[in-house]
């Protein structure tokens, strides 16, 4: 890879943000501006430049799209070795995964679906409310798991919010609480 060819067509912010030495980098801009362009650069840049090694790099992402996105575009790029991209999720899970290993440790199991297992739940426990409860337990456990709100806290803290869950914040809060004890359990 030729490391000049690599910036050739970007634009002086761009350039500026795959070129510089600093090891941390904020890029910060709208959809469309070219984020993806300026990771994938600033990644082939510094392996081009014996800055980093590929067999070493991490990138990291928010959603398995935009992994193979990144994946894709520095293959384009003419980068043969193999650059570790992925979720924060999928990475972590295979670090754990490699540690259970190591380890000689049974692995977890992980669940990943939600849905079924406040279905799981609210039958368990006998709550009423059907679908739409689960429907309405998985968007307030999103919220509240998005704030690190525990389901001890929820009501309080929901109705201090403002939250107006169908079916009340009390019938949500049990679904939470009944979902955590499931899950804690599996």
């Amino acid at each position: 890879m030729d490391a000049d060819a690599l910036i050739a067509d970007l634009d002086l912010d761009q350039r500026a943000a795959v070129t510089t030495e600093s090891h941390l980098v904020a890029v910060i801009a709208g959809a469309g501006a070219g984020k993806t362009r300026v990771l994938t650069r600033r990644i082939a840049h510094r392996i081009a430049t014996g800055d980093a090694d590929a067999r070493h790099t991490l990138a990291l992402t928010f959603t398995r799209e935009a992994a193979g996105e990144l994946r894709r575009r520095l293959h384009r790029l003419g980068l043969r070795d193999h650059v570790e991209a992925g979720t924060f999720h999928s990475v972590m899970l295979s670090v754990l995964r490699q540690r259970w290993t190591d380890t000689e440790r049974r692995p977890k199991t992980l669940v990943s679906d939600r849905r079924r297992l406040i279905r799981d739940a609210q039958r368990d426990d006998d709550i009423a409310g059907g679908r739409q409860l689960v429907e309405v337990g998985n968007e307030e456990i999103s919220w509240a798991m998005a704030r690190g709100i525990p389901s001890e806290r929820y009501a309080a803290l929901a109705r201090r919010a403002g939250r107006r869950p169908a079916g009340g914040i009390d019938a949500a809060g049990a679904v939470f609480a009944s979902y955590e004890r499931l899950k804690r359990s599996r």
